[in-house]
């Protein structure tokens, strides 16, 4: 991985499948797997080495997580290169994403919008299952890879699958990993190194190139307007830190946590359940919140924490009936929603209130 070497170098040769690199005294040499001598171009990364150091914060993490409005900030700039990949798509009836963990989830999202605002029917496999699923790829197939390192194991070995039949597309965010050099069209995501092992800003900033690519295969002018707005919405989250870090010790008797959510909220809640798991060990499931009544809700006691992900739009109501229910069985709710919905989050222990109109 590339930033473990920024404070060495940022020259960088990439190696192919059977390259053999021969170090001495007076330099270096490539060949491949026939012995024969070859030339490989250096790559020069335009990542400093500051910018795989902590730069003052206690840790990456926390250190990544305020890095994340700059971030989709840089990530927007990927537009143009968007667009003129959508340009260059003909014939795509169907889109299917493969990833693993975090990407997982925001491949999820993906499904969500290309299907809702392009009308795509849209798939999302884990790599480590694509295999079972590759016999239905074709011509007018489109598979999309996301992974931040772009060197997951099970997404390369999908993306060799793919390439025999599909169309392929990487959204990464280390540049000249196996990924952007195998995949026939790249998106690059604009997050920087990123040492921490929880995905934090390479998460929001793949969500970013996810929008960006559904809005302008949608022709969605809305969209890509209001994501414009969306650094300054976590920029004032992230004012909130002291009230997120007192909740969140109101919280530390838990062995069990739940996550739920409707729509887009889904991922987000599976997505919120892994960060649990990663960062402080703890077990932790995601949800849709449809599905409590088909065997979750016999888990939720007196005094589990679940945490709601309700934001305004059409699964709002829904969605509080589903609150409703776990408090019903005596859970700690965490309600998250938009600021102009407080009043009706009076049954939740604790409420986190994200404002969704940035002039407001």
């Amino acid at each position: 991985d590339s930033p473990a070497i920024l404070k060495y170098t940022n020259n960088i040769a990439y190696l192919d499948k059977g390259d053999i690199v021969i170090l001495t005294e007076d330099g270096v040499t490539f060949k491949d797997e026939n012995d024969k001598v070859i030339k490989k171009e250096i790559d020069v990364l335009d990542w400093s080495p500051e910018m795989a150091e902590k730069e003052g914060y206690d840790h990456f993490m926390i250190k990544e997580i305020n890095e994340q409005a700059t971030s989709v900030k840089n990530t927007l700039t990927q537009r143009d290169n968007i667009q003129k990949i959508i340009d260059d798509l003909d014939d795509v009836s169907r889109i299917c994403f493969v990833a693993c963990g975090t990407s997982y989830h925001a491949s999820l999202t993906g499904k969500y919008l290309l299907e809702s605002l392009a009308g795509i029917p849209t798939d999302v496999i884990l790599a480590s299952e694509f295999k079972y699923s590759a016999k239905t790829l074709d011509e007018n197939t489109l598979v999309i890879f996301i992974s931040q390192s772009g060197e997951t194991a099970d997404s390369l070995k999908a993306l060799d699958v793919a390439n025999e039949t599909s169309k392929t597309l990487g959204i990464v965010n280390v540049a000249g990993s196996s990924i952007t050099r195998r995949a026939q069209y790249v998106i690059q995501t604009q997050a920087g190194p990123e040492i921490g092992v929880a995905a934090t800003k390479t998460y929001v900033s793949q969500l970013t190139a996810i929008y960006l690519f559904a809005a302008l295969m949608a022709k969605d002018d809305e969209l890509l307007n209001d994501l414009d707005n969306v650094p300054d919405f976590i920029d004032e989250v992230l004012e909130d830190v002291e009230s997120i870090k007192a909740m969140s010790q109101r919280y530390n008797y838990a062995k069990d946590f739940f996550y739920l959510g409707r729509g887009y909220s889904y991922p987000t809640a599976l997505e919120g359940a892994l960060k649990l798991k990663e960062i402080s060990y703890i077990h932790g499931e995601g949800y849709a919140a449809g599905e409590l009544k088909h065997g979750p809700l016999a888990l939720i006691d007196e005094g589990i924490p679940v945490v709601v992900v309700i934001p305004p739009g059409d699964s709002h109501k829904k969605t509080m009936s589903n609150l409703e229910e776990v408090r019903a069985r005596g859970a700690d709710v965490l309600a998250i929603g938009a600021r102009k919905d407080k009043e009706q989050f009076t049954h939740a222990k604790d409420i986190f209130l994200i404002n969704d109109d940035v002039d407001g």
